[in-house]
């Protein structure tokens, strides 16, 4: 099921029906991705007997990661008066940098069983 996909044109349609442009959006998906990802995996070797709470908080620390990225693009743009051009160019370059090396450029796994029966894996 990728109906969940829906969220990410959802809101970039936003941005670009009040006149901004936003170039950060697969920075914004890599980051919580790579974040909740390795939240799942620390947590699950923690509590290997929790799985439903390590998803859950996974998706939350992937959340959290989503909403600080929104608030340096909205912070470049409405309080230091960027254009929202530049903005998510620089947050896109930094952004893929800070997944890559959270990463070690190696992808992420042993992530709980139960993550993959409810979002997939692809």
């Amino acid at each position: 099921y990728m109906g969940y996909l829906i969220l990410v044109p959802l809101g970039q349609m936003l941005a670009l029906v009040t006149g901004g442009f936003d170039l950060s959006v697969g920075t914004v998906m890599a980051i919580t991705s790579v974040v909740s990802a390795l939240a799942m995996q620390a947590l699950g070797a923690a509590f290997p007997d929790a799985a439903w709470m390590v998803v859950l908080v996974g998706c939350a620390c992937g959340m959290l990661a989503g909403l600080v990225v929104g608030l340096v693009n909205g912070f470049g743009v409405a309080v230091i008066g960027v254009s929202p051009f530049i903005v998510t160019l620089g947050v896109q370059s930094i952004g893929f940098g800070f997944a890559l090396f959270l990463t070690g450029g190696v992808p992420v796994s042993g992530m709980p069983a139960q993550f993959s029966e409810l979002f997939g894996f692809g």
